[in-house]
Parts: C-alpha cells; structure tokens; sequence
C-alpha cells in the first residue's frame, strides 16, 4: 500500500470476521475483529472504536500512542521496507546506490532489501523511533517489490525474519508479498491482501473486479497452517458519489467466505466517513 505522507483525515470502512477459521490464542492478533488504516491525525475518540490501528508512527505521540493502548486497540505503524519516499524524515541517511529503480507511480524509489546500509536504518533507526512512541507493532508494506526485483525475494525474507529476530515482541502484519508468504507466514502475525476482488486503474480512475480465487484460497490455507490473521484491503469507494454496490457486496462475501477480515476505502486514502 504506496502512500504519501500528509496531515489530511482518512477514515476507512471496516467488517467482521468470520468464525470459520480461528488463530490461536498465542497470536496477539487472535481477538481482532475489526481494524483501521488511517494516515491522518487526530481522531482518536472514532479510531478507540477498533482492535487494530495501522497508523503513520509520526503523526502520533506517545501519550496519543498510550490513550489508545488504553482504550483497548493495538496501534502499529507503517512501515514501507521495499521502497523509499524522499520525504521521509530519515531518506537522508539512504544512499543512492542503495536503491533499484524508481516507482513513478508513487514517487517513491525501490531499494535493496539485503542491503546492509538500508538493513541497518531500519533495524536501528527507523524501528527505534516508533518503538520509542509505544507502537505495539509493525505494518510493513511495498514487501510486493519482490515481484518486480525477484533477485530480492531471499533478502527481503531475511530482512523480515531480521525485524521479527532483533524485536521479538512486536505485532508484525505483512502487507502482500504474497509470492513469498509460505516463507514469511512462520514470521509474521498478520497478512494483509490488498486488491483481493478488484483492482484500480490510474488512466480511467476507475474500479475493475479481479478473479483471484486459487491465491485467495492458497494464502488462507498457508495463513491457518501458521496460525496467521487474514486481512483483505479493496479501493471501492469512488472519490465521488457513492461506492459501486455490486463490487461491494461481492469484496465482503468473498472476505467472509475465506475468514479475511474486510477494509474497502478509496484509492486515495483520503476519505473520512
């Protein structure tokens, strides 16, 4: 989930899961029932309402941090391990014969996950400030940069199993990647499939169904063999006027027949209900 980094409210829909498959107890995720990505600030009374809060680790303080441990929901924070924005507060330590490629998509920039510099700003740096704040755990996205650099898949599973090796006891939810999930599923918590029934395209600024039945029903299956929480994420909700009905229906059904824990929002993130 490629984001830019801005103080704008956005608020996201939510569903239940389903009681088919249940994690077991020892996953700290196992009671979740509802979650919430948000990148905006403030809002704390709306976001005590969910279990699981992904929010932007510098938007939030320590005391906001502790408020909602407080209240009952576990915040983790977003962390991008695939790819860069210059915009971070830490791309200035990133050197350019770290990086890949450029995502012109999002402005962002791939990197190399077995990079030692890169290993060492996230292992030291970048997870210390958000541990610092009371995080309970980590978002770790653009783990989908495997696909594009498949030379990288090796070191992106290390660079994961590093994270979870050097911080035993924090939430870990993977978002995608799932071309190396049987791999990574005995590391992480959680596992977000993002586009799981419908795709958006960026010419026609438009929503279009996807028919990913075999690599929803493979990744529940490796999900419950690792006791792994499942998660699905769809931009349904049109930027204006209301969200297609029939789309809708269709994300939720498909989420609750395989366990997966629903979100429909916009593509741009930046949508407040």
């Amino acid at each position: 989930m490629k984001i830019v980094l801005l103080a704008v409210p956005i608020v996201l829909f939510f569903g239940c899961v389903s009681n088919d498959y249940k994690p077991p107890d020892n996953n700290p995720l196992a009671a979740v029932s509802n979650y919430m990505v948000y990148y905006g600030e403030n809002h704390l009374t709306k976001l005590k309402h969910y279990d699981l809060l992904v929010l932007q680790p510098e938007l939030y303080t320590d005391s906001e941090v502790k408020e909602l441990k407080q209240a009952g929901s576990i915040p983790i924070a977003y962390l991008s391990i695939g790819e860069i924005e210059k915009n971070r507060w830490w791309a200035e330590r990133i050197k350019d014969s770290w990086l890949l490629g450029k995502n012109e998509v999002w402005d962002s920039y791939y990197i190399d996950p077995g990079n030692p510099g890169w290993q060492k700003v996230v292992l030291e740096v970048i997870i210390p400030s958000i541990t610092e704040k009371g995080f309970r755990g980590l978002f770790l996205d653009t783990i989908d940069m495997v696909d594009r650099y498949p030379d990288s898949r090796s070191a992106m599973i290390n660079l994961i199993s590093g994270i979870r090796e050097a911080y035993p006891g924090l939430v870990l939810v993977q978002n995608r990647g799932l071309s190396i999930f049987s791999k990574t599923a005995k590391i992480v918590n959680g596992i977000v499939f993002e586009s799981m029934t419908s795709s958006y395209n960026f010419n026609t600024k438009s929503v279009y169904p996807l028919d990913q039945h075999e690599l929803i029903i493979k990744t529940r299956r490796t999900a419950e063999k690792n006791g792994v929480v499942l998660f699905a994420l769809d931009y349904l909700a049109p930027l204006k006027g209301e969200p297609p009905a029939d789309l809708q229906e269709r994300f939720y059904r498909i989420a609750g027949r395989y366990n997966y824990i629903p979100l429909a929002t916009d593509i741009s993130l930046m949508k407040i209900e």
